[in-house]
């Protein structure tokens, strides 16, 4: 146990940082709390080379009886054009048998706060916490004094049915392209998308996220479509959309400059028709969705998830309920 966690501790509990053995012990909690198992690939995905960091809760019984678990993931950004850290919450469960102490001191709290004040703040990697919390837990985060309402989230929805190509593009599937290519398109439409949302913060999306993000994720197939221009040599942007059952594909992610997000929305369109795809749908910030208001989306519902902050005071947490933009890809569990 660090000095920082030895600060964060109750007599009924204290934090401890997760480490690379400690896969073994949270493996069957995972599956008591979820009902599913959690596979070796996935969380090393997640959390080894620095991209997560982990906190367990402990009982002093027995030597060390893990009763809680708080992860948060890495996440390049950009705050208004200024380059930094934020970290996102992941994987925070609560053994069966503790979920009664939902409180200020419980296990939940303990663990937040323990990574929270090692992980975040003036002279830490990141500037603030940001994450996609189911209402239940929102709701929880927000009683516990953990989390700020950042805002909700917004389904929009697309019909796929055979549309007309647009003889102005050119759609190409770019997951198996070699290296230095993959990287000039992917890096084009991020400097493109960081150009034009300079005044906006997002998450980064240049070559290396979208090959960690989607290329080497360990269970989900996802494709990533290049949109060029057919009467020059740049590309438009990209779109990321995965297939799932019964005829929707969801829309992951959009990489380029919004006057291009319809362009980039067709291409998906027809290429999840191509498929046979009856639907394409995708989850946006309500607060920040310009560029989509022109694509002819239906919004179906709200998904019964928020946007929340964490670890952010004023001015910071207004600013940033206002300006966040997000996508479906921006949550690790889709």
């Amino acid at each position: 146990m660090t000095e920082g966690d030895a600060a964060v501790s109750s007599q009924r509990w204290f934090a401890r940082d997760v480490c690379e053995e400690d896969f073994p012990v949270l493996a069957p909690l995972f599956q008591q709390v979820f009902g599913a198992p959690l596979l070796e690939s996935m969380w090393r995905w997640k959390y080894l080379a620095g991209r997560g960091y982990a906190k367990f809760v402990c009982t002093p019984r027995d030597g060390e009886d893990v009763v809680g678990h708080y992860g948060g993931w890495s996440r390049a950004v950009l705050l208004a054009g200024k380059a930094g850290y934020a970290l996102q919450p992941m994987d925070v469960l609560v053994r069966r048998d503790q979920r009664g102490v939902l409180t200020r001191n419980g296990p939940m709290a303990l663990g937040a706060r323990a990574l929270f004040e090692d992980q975040v703040g003036e002279g830490r990697k990141h500037v603030f916490v940001f994450g996609y919390p189911m209402d239940r837990a929102a709701k929880l985060g927000y009683k516990l004094g953990l989390y700020f309402d950042g805002g909700d989230v917004l389904e929009l929805r697309w019909s796929c049915h055979t549309m007309r190509p647009d003889w102005r593009v050119r759609v190409r599937e770019m997951n198996d392209w070699p290296g230095q290519h993959f990287d000039a398109a992917a890096n084009a439409a991020w400097q493109a998308m960081a150009a034009d949302f300079a005044n906006d913060a997002l998450g980064v999306r240049d070559a290396q996220w979208l090959r960690y993000r989607y290329l080497e994720h360990p269970l989900n197939r996802y494709h990533l479509l290049a949109v060029q221009n057919r009467l020059g040599r740049g590309v438009c942007g990209i779109a990321v959309l995965r297939a799932l059952e019964g005829g929707a594909f969801e829309l992951l992610d959009l990489i380029g400059a919004r006057r291009q997000f319809p362009c980039l929305v067709r291409a998906a369109r027809r290429f999840a028709a191509t498929l046979g795809g009856t639907t394409l749908f995708g989850w946006f910030a309500r607060n920040n969705s310009t560029g989509l208001e022109k694509t002819q989306a239906a919004q179906a519902h709200t998904p019964q998830m928020q946007l929340a902050f964490a670890a952010c005071r004023e001015p910071l947490l207004s600013q940033l309920r206002r300006i966040w933009w997000f996508s479906s890809g921006d949550m690790d569990f889709r």
